[in-house]
């Protein structure tokens, strides 16, 4: 017969691997859409946390931006995401081209031709459109299809120039910019 200490050595150890197999078949049966304490997986942006009501993500890397971002998906509850700001997400990810058509104008008379105005070094474009290719995209925050935001630099900024601008659409258009949020 074992002795006390070997006996308490083989429990610990019994005890150690029921844990350690557990964690292991609760890990690979996460899904889609689960809740795994105060996480939300989404099948595209991996693990959101909680931020209050919203759900968020820092650094994922998505097919239509050329670096990792942060996504917000707005008004959720304990157990994950809005439907409308999952379904929004969705749709302006899959519709990335409209999206930035959505902005285009406002970007181009509002920041660009002022900013260009004032900097001699900063590149001339003729067309709205034609700023598109110089954008680094920093956050998505999604309410719905038609709510939403978006913040940006631009690759023509001055180097010494930090600023985000962020365009915010309403009713599927845009409204308005700022500039540092």
């Amino acid at each position: 017969m074992p002795s006390l200490g070997l006996r308490s050595l083989l429990v610990i150890l019994a005890l150690t691997l029921s844990v350690a197999c557990a964690k292991q078949n609760t890990q690979s049966s996460t899904k889609a859409g689960d809740r795994v304490e105060d996480i939300y997986i989404h099948p595209t942006l991996g693990e959101l946390y909680p931020e209050d009501v919203d759900w968020m993500t820092d650094e994922v890397s998505l097919p239509f931006c050329n670096h990792p971002i942060s996504v917000i998906l707005i008004n959720g509850d304990d157990s994950g995401p809005s439907a409308e700001s999952l379904e929004g997400y969705d749709w302006r990810s899959t519709h990335w081209p409209e999206t930035l058509a959505l902005i285009e104008l406002i970007a181009f008379e509002q920041f660009y031709l002022p900013y260009a105005d004032a900097n001699d070094a900063v590149p001339r474009f003729d067309t709205p459109a034609a700023i598109w290719g110089t954008e680094q995209l920093i956050c998505l925050c999604v309410s719905s299809k038609d709510l939403f935001q978006v913040s940006m630099r631009l690759d023509w900024q001055a180097p010494s120039d930090h600023h985000e601008i962020t365009f915010y659409i309403e009713q599927g258009k845009c409204i308005t910019l700022s500039v540092d949020g």
